[in-house]
């Protein structure tokens, strides 16, 4: 691929890193007690796109379903930017933020009493192996397979592997998926995989191939993998304020008393 062909892309996706939030940024954000000012903290950031319809009195569920839609819209979006012969295979990873609730469902189903509200999850049942989008379409094939929780990564993955353009930079996204693999494999489990030194690690392992692959598509893999887990830390720091920031604030103020 020639570097005029990916000018275009290069220079928004660079645009777009240069956005994200540094440490300094993070933790000024994480001060916040209560997720009305927490809100209006990320709101001042490139975080905000995230954000729009999110309220201070949104309940944790609401939280979770906003993220989830603004996540596979990003990748989306950044994955109409690519080369042609790229746009499945950077579409798919819109997958990834969708693939717990898969799981979830099924846990859900097995679990009296236990309910899963998302609306990217009724999409995708509602719409099963014949729905317009690949996206859709890929996670119902999934879905309908009844693949269990420890299979649902590697068959996306599998997908992701197939979409690749043949011939063209496959070397380098096989070391790419080594890295990460080793990332998730030392985090141990789903919910290791959440905590920061497993977002620290893999991001740096993320930020390596993006720098020195920036003229390349590799370069957009990278940008929506590091989005992605930016987009982790700020669910997870919205939905804690959700479920108990208004407790922490009582918290404070009978400090200060």
């Amino acid at each position: 691929m020639s570097v005029a062909e990916f000018a275009y892309a290069q220079a928004r996706i660079e645009a777009r890193h240069g956005e994200r939030l540094q440490d300094a940024d993070w933790k000024a954000l994480e001060s916040a007690q209560s997720l009305s000012r927490y809100l209006e903290l990320a709101r001042s950031t490139a975080l905000k796109r995230f954000l729009a319809p999110i309220g201070p009195d949104f309940p944790a569920h609401a939280v979770e379903r906003v993220i989830c839609n603004e996540a596979v819209f990003y990748v989306t979006e950044v994955a109409a930017w690519a080369p042609r012969r790229w746009r499945p295979a950077i579409a798919w990873i819109a997958a990834l933020p969708l693939l717990p609730l898969v799981d979830w469902r099924d846990e859900a189903a097995s679990s009296p009493g236990r309910t899963v509200d998302d609306a990217p999850l009724e999409a995708l049942c509602a719409a099963g192996a014949t729905g317009a989008d690949p996206v859709v379409r890929g996670l119902a094939r999934i879905r309908d397979d009844g693949a269990g929780a420890s299979e649902i990564g590697r068959r996306w993955l599998r997908r992701w592997r197939a979409l690749w353009p043949q011939g063209e930079a496959a070397a380098d996204l096989d070391r790419l998926v080594s890295g990460t693999l080793r990332v998730l494999t030392l985090a141990g489990g789903r919910q290791e995989a959440r905590a920061p030194p497993f977002r620290a690690d893999l991001g740096r392992t993320l930020t390596r191939f993006f720098r020195s692959h920036v003229s390349s598509p590799i370069a957009l893999v990278c940008h929506v993998g590091l989005v992605l887990i930016d987009v982790e830390r700020l669910r997870g720091g919205l939905v804690r304020r959700s479920l108990f920031g208004a407790e922490e604030e009582r918290i404070v103020e009978r400090i200060a008393a």
